[in-house]
């Protein structure tokens, strides 16, 4: 039952946002990746072990171990990386939906 009004004008803007098409920012993220010298991609690989030893952080797979400074786990809400890592995730219902 809420009314939302937003204005560019009011905002000092030309414009409040853009629409882009996902495949349009697939396409182009994809082609960043796949140009950059220091990113190697690796599609449907099973993670048997992620953790860290000496400082250097790990991830195992079924034929090879990956070793880096730092892993990022983005892999969503949720994480298999947080989780095999038992990183504490804190949930709150904030009792709103936003759209």
């Amino acid at each position: 039952d809420g009314i939302i009004q937003f204005s560019a004008h009011d905002v000092f803007e030309p414009d409040l946002g853009h629409i882009i098409e996902q495949r349009v920012i697939l396409s182009a993220l994809w082609h960043q990746i796949e140009s950059h010298p220091m990113i190697s991609v690796r599609l449907n690989e099973t993670v048997q072990a992620i953790g860290i030893e000496a400082s250097i952080a790990y991830i195992q797979l079924v034929n090879q171990r990956l070793s880096a400074k730092l892993i990022v786990g983005a892999d969503g809400a949720q994480s298999k990386v947080r989780q095999q890592m038992n990183i504490d995730c804190v949930k709150h219902d904030y009792q709103q939906t936003a759209i």
